[in-house]
């Protein structure tokens, strides 16, 4: 489903719940102007629920593929190890000092 579908739902939905020809008219209006306003593109609109329709959330975790989270599980990897490297080189690069 998409914007044009989900608004045509609204707006049906409305004409079901019998509201005036002028309240859905200016509730087409308010959503266009609300998503100018956060100048959101009507393709993001349609992409979210087309996700939404697809894994029911939201959430950036269940819309990934496993490769992407695989992707981003290596890639904090890496960046542990990189820390883990460069601690171990300060260690043997630091001179010793006997007491």
């Amino acid at each position: 489903m998409y914007g044009k579908d989900v608004l045509k739902e609204y707006i049906f939905d409305c004409q079901i719940r019998k509201l005036s020809k002028r309240t859905i008219k200016t509730y087409k209006i308010n959503i266009s102007l609300f998503l100018d306003f956060l100048k959101i593109a009507r393709s993001t609109v349609n992409k979210w629920i087309s996700d939404y329709n697809n894994i029911k959330s939201f959430k950036a975790n269940d819309n990934r593929s496993d490769e992407e989270n695989e992707l981003i599980k290596l890639r904090k990897e890496n960046q542990r190890l990189k820390m883990e490297n460069d601690i171990l080189k300060q260690i043997l690069s630091a001179p010793c000092v006997n007491y």
